[in-house]
């Protein structure tokens, strides 16, 4: 009876580490936008999380600096990984569909949770003393993608009877009878003007 109970007591107690050790390893997790676990093969076995701001910097003339607001730069992540024998393929095959594709993966640590995370670097190793396993450090990125709009540009109108119309270097016309007449007529007359002014002075 008794050896019954502790082998039920013994059953229960693995059970229940069995499922703390599973709940510990899967606290961080990644995820795709539906909220489901992507190569759960993949144990994290730890997390590097860096956000960080750059602080506008402005010189004075007095030899101080001051700093008017900040930016807020994407928040990095680096996951140590190491895949589980029986699916590391499977799941390696999983990251570099992700990667290649650059899906938008959710990643859920025991701090916080973070959105738009796109892997930027998925680099491996492989050594004899974990034969039938590969590691990773897997590098993820917080990203806004944007769809670029273009619009086509009307072409303008050509411009008619306007002075401020750049029309470059420009040859002179001809001058018409009338205008050329004119010119002759107006030269005649100051010539003769002239002439009687100049016998008028001589005859003085």
């Amino acid at each position: 009876m008794s050896a019954a109970l502790g082998s039920v007591v013994g059953s229960i107690i693995n059970n229940v580490e069995s499922a703390i050790a599973t709940a510990a390893v899967d606290v961080v997790g990644v995820y795709d936008q539906n909220y489901n676990q992507l190569f759960s093969g993949a144990r994290p076995i730890k997390a590097k999380i860096a956000p960080k701001a750059k602080l506008m910097d402005h010189p004075l003339e007095t030899g101080a600096t001051i700093t008017d607001h900040r930016v807020f730069d994407p928040t990095e992540i680096e996951l140590s990984l190491i895949f589980t024998p029986a699916t590391y393929l499977t799941d390696y095959q999983a990251v570099l569909s992700a990667y290649t594709g650059a899906a938008l993966l959710t990643v859920q640590t025991r701090a916080d949770t973070y959105l738009n995370m796109a892997i930027q670097a998925p680099p491996h190793e492989e050594s004899p003393d974990q034969a039938d396993t590969i590691t990773m450090i897997l590098s993820l990125r917080q990203v806004t993608f944007v769809q670029a709009q273009t619009s086509s540009v009307p072409t303008p109108a050509a411009a008619t009877n306007s002075a401020t119309v750049k029309k470059g270097a420009q040859q002179g016309t001809p001058a018409t009878a009338t205008q050329t007449s004119a010119v002759q007529s107006q030269t005649s007359e100051s010539a003769g003007g002239s002439s009687t002014l100049y016998n008028l002075i001589g005859g003085l």
